[in-house]
């Protein structure tokens, strides 16, 4: 299952790009909500591609994940496991002009036995409502942050 989704940021490329893979961001991608991260292998902060983490939002969402993209500013993609849903996400994004920029976000749920499939079907809903809160989060935060 496949899905993309995008947003449009009145903010500049390389801060949206700090919006999504700066920790200090993560709490309010998710409305102040308890947020944690704990890396698994040590991480090298210009290159995290490999680095595998475990990931905590209150008591809604826990998976593991692993950076398999981080090519600043214009892409970084993971890839998760969520209660045994394996599958990537994967953030794009595209300077419009040097205020505004393009966010396509894809997510891809790849597990193919019969009885995640039908999970994932009847759970989808709530993957899409966080996924459109987070990225709304994404574009407030951007928007928020002054440049200096």
């Amino acid at each position: 299952m496949q899905k993309q989704y995008s947003e449009l940021i009145d903010a500049p490329l390389q801060l949206v790009f700090q919006c999504i893979t700066d920790e200090q961001h993560l709490p309010r991608l998710w409305n102040e909500q308890e947020a944690k991260i704990d890396f698994r292998n040590n991480r090298d902060f210009h290159d995290p591609v490999g680095s595998k983490f475990h990931q905590k939002i209150s008591n809604l969402v826990e998976f593991d994940g692993e950076v398999l993209a981080y090519n600043p500013p214009r892409e970084f993609g993971i890839g998760i496991d969520v209660a045994g849903l394996r599958g990537m996400a994967f953030y794009e994004l595209t300077e419009i002009d040097k205020r505004k920029t393009r966010l396509d976000f894809n997510l891809e749920f790849f597990d193919a036995a019969p009885e995640k499939h039908a999970l994932l079907q009847n759970s989808w809903s709530l993957f899409e409502q966080a996924i459109e809160r987070v990225l709304k989060a994404v574009k407030t935060t951007s928007e928020s942050i002054k440049i200096i």
